[in-house]
């Protein structure tokens, strides 16, 4: 079981805040699903070395410390935007 914390919390806030309210429910239910990593469907690893996540067309972005135990979310946002 890993803890999930938020890399930047005011960054995150207002990136959640421009998403549609279904959609806010359904990123925050996958955050909260990501303590299962890694036993979470559709998990892809970036060639950065993070993580992401598929929410339909939103991409939520992470890290794992696995000798911690920790799970740093670091954004989320629309596929097209997200990756710049």
């Amino acid at each position: 079981m890993f803890s999930v914390f938020i890399d930047h919390p005011k960054r995150f806030e207002k990136q959640m805040r421009v998403l549609p309210e279904f959609m806010q429910r359904k990123v925050a239910a996958v955050i909260e699903q990501l303590a299962q990593f890694p036993k979470v469907q559709q998990i892809k690893k970036l060639s950065n070395g993070g993580y992401r996540i598929r929410v339909g067309d939103y991409r939520v972005l992470f890290d794992v410390d696995e000798g911690k135990g920790l799970i740093l979310v670091y954004g989320v946002g629309h596929r097209r935007d997200i990756y710049r």
